[in-house]
């Protein structure tokens, strides 16, 4: 049996499993990772650890099995890929998407790290870039003087627009039970423009700031895949046909082969054509000629 990964919940919304926008395809790329064989034996997840991809052979009770997962230690994150075979997203791509796993890795192991410094309170997003009305996921990992995880009933943020946006709106975390010193919580832009994630006051000096960008997408063309049910529904109604390309042979035999008859009536001047003015001349020299050969002139 092939055993592919699927990705979780916290997968299919995570920069590090996302190689194509339509879900659909996402997973499709994914499960060409097979087969997966020779794992190591990992018996679970540590506390507080997130999973973002699991395997797909349910029936062998590996369902649960952490293919991917990672997990915060200290002031960075750790990550395990328990597998070798991930050469195998070079299947008639190339690097397309192998480079683009272990880039988004990395950029989601240290960006945050680089943005926060070695500072206690760090401040994240789930992503950098947001739909019109889409809800953004915020973070925050708030650690003590001690570096010691900090365990309270909540976590006040507050998001202020960018680029001239006069917004500011504290939203308050709430904590991760899995994960001490974890706060997460949900922002949704008003408008759509550049927003930028702050703590309070009496904590900006011990904090990161980070930005995402939230932007107008045109619904039309949000989602440009052929709806075939839909294209089938307005035929019907319509009294027509749907062909797919490959039946295009049949368009002739729908069409309607009745003869019709169309009139069209245009007006020139006579004069536009040099052969009506030449045959005019023709017969007014005839004439002339004729005339006088028989005295008539």
């Amino acid at each position: 049996m092939s055993v592919y990964p699927v990705l979780t919940p916290e997968g299919r919304s995570s920069m590090v499993m996302l190689l194509e926008n339509e879900t659909e395809e996402n997973d499709r790329i994914w499960s060409r990772v097979a087969p997966l064989d020779h794992l190591p034996p990992l018996l679970g997840t540590k506390p507080g650890a997130t999973v973002l991809a699991t395997l797909s052979d349910a029936a062998s009770g590996s369902q649960g099995y952490p293919l991917v997962a990672w997990h915060r230690y200290g002031t960075g994150k750790c990550m395990s890929i328990a597998s070798d075979r991930l050469w195998r997203l070079r299947f008639k791509t190339g690097d397309k998407y192998h480079w683009r796993v272990w880039s988004q890795s990395i950029q989601f192991l240290t960006l945050s790290r680089l943005m926060g410094e070695h500072k206690r309170i760090r401040l994240e997003t789930d992503r950098t870039l947001y739909q019109d009305g889409e809800q953004t996921r915020l973070y925050a990992h708030v650690l003590d003087e001690d570096f010691e995880p900090v365990i309270q009933p909540s976590f006040q943020i507050s998001v202020n627009g960018a680029d001239g946006n006069a917004l500011r709106e504290a939203v308050s975390l709430q904590p991760d039970r899995t994960s001490p010193g974890l706060y997460e919580g949900y922002f949704t832009a008003p408008v759509a423009g550049r927003y930028r994630l702050e703590a309070n006051e009496d904590d900006k000096e011990i904090s990161n700031t980070t930005e995402f960008q939230v932007a107008t997408v045109n619904r039309e063309l949000s989602d440009t895949n052929m709806r075939r049910d839909g294209l089938k529904r307005i035929a019907q109604l319509t009294g027509g046909s749907l062909l797919a390309p490959e039946e295009m042979a049949k368009l002739g035999s729908l069409l309607d082969a009745k003869p019709i008859t169309t009139t069209v009536r245009s007006e020139r001047p006579l004069w536009d054509s040099w052969l009506v003015a030449a045959l005019l001349i023709g017969l007014l020299g005839t004439e002339w000629i004729l005339r006088r050969r028989n005295d008539l002139t």
